[in-house]
């Protein structure tokens, strides 16, 4: 108590000095100031019984014993840890000094030759997005993943790995499902893979965060995940402010030696779907933070003779330390009891291209009974999705062709309906 004292005199700039066990200083009742030291008054604390009174006659607590807690109270000082909190940032705020480096300095640094967890896709120590809509397939991927790291063994046979042990904290998934998951996958019990499951745990609390930082200096987590996003804290996910302190909160776990993972959902869908890296749901912060973001895509699913097939559309649309690379698909088979995903190779855009512009024509069509001109679809099409007009035309035949849209003229242009939509 008596240092909690001391720091709020020294904080407050109030001159004070110590005589025997008593602690004399400037009285913050009355304001006396002592004629022979200036900002010493006549407010003497005794240290040993803890309280204290002013020798001031005009003082109105003249001769009254007050204890150390009454002070902070009348003082306006109810947060006692906080002050301590402030003066310490105060205190490392006035020792910080900038440190500048020259280019010959920056030339001689020595820097990791692996700068990945996973080759092209997790950069080491950084902060990775995972983003879809609901059931797009991010949990299986994250877990292919895991077991990937866990193992050491290439992801998807394709994308060289860093091994190492992995925490997955997931407020959503029951722990039962992640039991049927893992034997789904047949993922090794002896690889170091820790799960969390609903344990209410929130990013904006530091309790929870010491106690994960905890468990990543004790197992010596390389790769840490949180899924989903939403779930790990009581922010707007569209204040900026908010979202800028979540992701700062993530960096603590940089700090601590692990690579941040977390999957996030995708805006609902408007007229028109907006491009991946512009689709991540609420602030800018999420992607503006992110070192790397991979969004995920269900392109088509089907199942025959019992074997059930999820083809997804991987794009990686940022990449801070190198180049992205290009669109690849990958492929969850569910046969005899038991899930593989099947890495299917790098897509070509054009045709990626052509099968998003059908798509996007069908929902914009949907929703517009009266039709949509040529060049208004053309419009939406290339603001949206960065879709070109040739694209689009070409889009546009094959849906007449396969008559899952007519066309009518109006004027120099003509005007599309889906089938089925009274005109």
């Amino acid at each position: 108590m008596e240092n909690k004292l001391i720091k709020y005199l020294e904080s407050n700039n109030i001159g004070y000095k110590t005589i025997n066990r008593d602690l004399v200083f400037q009285c913050q009742y009355c304001k006396k100031e002592d004629n022979n030291h200036k900002q010493i008054a006549c407010f003497n604390f005794d240290l040993d019984s803890q309280t204290g009174s002013c020798n001031n006659p005009d003082c109105k607590n003249k001769g009254v014993d007050k204890k150390l807690g009454e002070l902070f109270k009348d003082w306006n000082i109810e947060n006692k840890e906080e002050l301590i909190k402030q003066e310490t940032i105060k205190e490392l705020r006035e020792d910080k000094s900038l440190k500048l480096l020259s280019i010959n300095d920056i030339y001689n640094l020595e820097t990791p030759k692996n700068l990945f967890v996973v080759d092209k896709l997790i950069p080491k120590n950084g902060i990775i997005a995972i983003s879809g809509h609901p059931s797009s397939g991010k949990s299986w991927f994250l877990m292919f993943l895991a077991e990937a790291v866990a193992s050491g063994f290439d992801f998807l046979g394709e994308f060289k790995v860093e091994q190492g042990s992995v925490l997955i904290i997931d407020e959503e998934t029951y722990i039962a499902e992640h039991k049927r998951r893992l034997k789904l996958i047949n993922v090794d019990s002896s690889l170091p893979i820790k799960i969390s499951s609903q344990n209410c745990i929130k990013l904006d609390n530091e309790k929870d965060r010491k106690e994960i930082i905890k468990k990543i200096q004790e197992e010596n987590t390389k790769l840490i995940a949180f899924d989903p996003f939403i779930a790990f804290h009581d922010k707007s996910e569209n204040d900026s402010g908010d979202m800028q302190k979540i992701m700062e909160y993530l960096q603590e776990f940089n700090g601590a030696g692990a690579t941040v993972i977390y999957l996030h959902h995708h805006r609902k869908d408007g007229l028109t779907r907006q491009r991946a890296s512009q689709s991540i749901r609420g602030s800018s912060a999420f992607s503006g933070r992110a070192d790397s973001h991979i969004a995920i895509e269900k392109k088509t699913e089907t199942e025959e003779d019992g074997v059930k097939s999820e083809k997804l559309i991987i794009s990686q649309e940022k990449l801070r330390n190198g180049k992205r690379l290009g669109q690849f698909m990958v492929e969850l088979v569910e046969k005899d009891g038991n899930i593989s995903m099947l890495y299917k190779g790098e897509q070509e855009s054009s045709i990626l291209k052509k099968d998003i512009a059908k798509k996007e024509i069908l929902e914009m069509l949907k929703n517009m009974e009266e039709g949509m001109l040529t060049e208004d679809i053309k419009e939406a099409l290339k603001s949206e999705c960065d879709i070109g007009d040739r694209t689009t035309h070409e889009a546009l035949k094959i849906l007449i062709t396969e008559q899952s849209i007519t066309k009518e003229k109006d004027g120099r242009y003509n005007r599309y309906f889906i089938v089925g939509d009274d005109k």
